[in-house]
């Protein structure tokens, strides 16, 4: 996603937004899926210094994803209609000429315009930030062929929530989609289960970015 005060946007004033994998799917009523679900916001920090008080504000959102350029397989972005579209200015474009980057030349940049819809893209002024959280009681157990990961966390408005894991507890990476509500419970299948000696942490954020881990889990080995 960008910001900035023309239809036109440099690399300084994008940022990354979300992971294709984080977006919810389409839930299907006659099979399971994994990360079916609702619609949901996706926020990215951005410095205040970057946001104008006294000129217009254009924001963007795009993907350098291929199959995103089709309604068949890209997300729905949300929005609302414009009763009084004929007597207001356009507020949204579509662009279908970018090639995975937003327009660096304002010329062209609004393409199609649209005037019946404001879409779900906004800026939220965050105060600052006391908030505290933790995350506590790690347990990996296993159920059939399946590994099953779960924690507890401790706060007010706790947004997200993930399992990271480590080979040396030093170096973290996330292996888990984001999940929005508790119970904070993560299903690795067999393949995905991570081998003994491996380690594993909880980790959450709430709505103004403190986020949290637990203590390091080793994966016990199999007892005997």
């Amino acid at each position: 996603m960008a910001v900035s005060q023309t239809p036109s946007f440099t690399a300084e004033q994008s940022f990354f937004l979300v992971e294709t994998k984080d977006l919810p799917l389409e839930a299907d009523s006659e099979a399971h899926s994994d990360g079916g679900g609702s619609g949901e916001w996706f926020w990215a920090e951005v410095p205040l210094s970057m946001i104008s008080f006294t000129k217009p504000n254009y924001l963007m959102i795009w993907s350098p994803t291929e199959t995103f350029v089709k309604t068949s397989s890209a997300p729905i972005l949300a929005a609302a209609t414009d009763d009084e579209s004929g007597s207001r200015e356009v507020a949204a474009w579509n662009n279908r000429s970018i090639s995975g980057v937003p327009p660096r030349n304002p010329e062209g940049a609004l393409e199609t315009p649209i005037p019946t819809i404001y879409p779900a893209l906004a800026i939220k002024l965050a105060p600052p930030n006391t908030s505290e959280i933790s995350v506590s009681e790690f347990l990996l157990e296993r159920a059939g062929k399946r590994c099953v990961a779960r924690f507890s966390v401790w706060g007010e408005n706790i947004a997200q929530a993930w399992v990271e894991r480590s080979k040396d507890s030093l170096d973290w990476e996330r292996v888990t989609r984001l999940r929005r509500k508790q119970p904070f419970n993560f299903t690795f299948a067999a393949d995905k289960c991570p081998p003994p000696g491996e380690f594993l942490r909880g980790a959450a954020s709430d709505e103004l970015g403190t986020t949290a881990v637990s203590d390091p889990f080793e994966v016990p080995h199999a007892e005997q």
